[in-house]
């Protein structure tokens, strides 16, 4: 990365590393597996991000704006990141490893819940279906939107954070995912066809098509144009959920709404998604826990910094921060 770009990014080297190493990952497994990609569906997402990485290369060399450097990068970081972690999956799910549906639904049923009548409650009330739908849909115009005022507000640190456990939650889960593969509840349990939510007849099967091809051998070919989410368990759509309300932290009027909508996401997921409820949880899990780990790994560099930092003053003669501001205190 050109020094300029370098000394301006807000997401740094430690985000940054995420995208070759997604990469690598991902074309290792599409050789190892036999899989080919259709090279022209990627200009959807590359054409795009040769223009944001203009505006973000111009803006970070000859007018540093923090705010559209900081928003021009998290896109471009988005746009770039997305391929890899999109194809990934694909050859993953073909590894054929056991279904474990079976022992999703027993579990569900072990705590206590009952996902056909869940399933019949949502059917029975359009209302709470529709907004079910609308706030399972609603992930990406939230990142959209987070990337925008996270910028904006100057809150560069969270949304570091955002774009880093965002991707590396999603290289976590794909390949978890990958061997406790499922369907789905919705196939497992195959509900009657009067009961359904809305008029959308791929609800909880978006991804069984490609799923059934994947394990059969029939679908060796990635296109970006037809991608699908095929993860069961985890559910990404949780951990998407969580990291996009913790992102909204300090955000008074943001925050709490936030929080709500991302709730009903998480609970969406199990209707609309077609998760079972431990899909959910597992999730959830993933995503608390990478969070405790990057803030706590936070902490712990900067307190790190701050030793190297007083050792190095110490070795050079100088008084350490604390001691100075006192001596200065007690001069003045």
């Amino acid at each position: 990365m050109p020094t300029f770009l370098r000394e301006n990014s807000v997401l740094g080297r430690e985000t940054w590393v995420l995208f070759p190493l997604c990469c690598a990952v991902t074309l290792g497994v599409v050789l190892g597996t036999g899989f080919s990609l259709v090279w022209s569906s990627l200009l959807t997402l590359l054409l795009p991000a040769v223009g944001i990485a203009a505006v973000f290369g111009g803006y970070a060399k000859y007018r540093p704006d923090p705010v559209i450097v900081a928003m021009t990068e998290a896109l471009l970081f988005l746009f770039l990141i997305g391929a890899p972690l999109a194809i990934l999956v694909y050859p993953l799910q073909s590894l054929g490893f056991p279904l474990r549906d079976a022992e999703f639904a027993a579990i569900d049923q072990a705590m206590g819940f009952d996902w056909m009548a869940h399933f019949a409650w949502i059917s029975a009330h359009p209302a709470a279906g529709k907004l079910l739908s609308l706030s399972y849909h609603s992930c990406m115009a939230q990142m959209g939107v987070g990337v925008i005022i996270l910028s904006l507000t100057k809150r560069f640190g969270h949304l570091r954070e955002f774009l880093f456990l965002f991707t590396a939650t999603a290289l976590v889960v794909s390949i978890i995912a990958a061997f406790v593969p499922a369907l789905g509840a919705f196939p497992f349990h195959a509900p009657p066809a009067t009961m359904k939510i809305g008029n959308d007849p791929l609800v909880c099967i978006y991804h069984l098509e490609d799923v059934l091809a994947l394990r059969s051998g029939t679908l060796r070919t990635v296109d970006m144009a037809h991608i699908n989410g095929l993860v069961t368990l985890p559910s990404f759509h949780a951990i998407f959920a969580i990291l996009l309300a913790w992102s909204t932290r300090g955000l008074r009027s943001l925050f709490i709404p936030s929080m709500i909508l991302n709730t009903i996401v998480c609970i969406s997921a199990i209707a609309i998604g077609g998760h079972y409820l431990i899909d959910i949880i597992t999730g959830a899990a993933i995503a608390f826990a990478a969070i405790y780990i990057y803030q706590t790994s936070s902490a712990l560099a900067h307190w790190l910094d701050g030793a190297s930092q007083l050792t190095q003053n110490m070795g050079n003669g100088r008084p350490a921060p604390s001691q100075a501001s006192a001596k200065s205190g007690m001069c003045s």
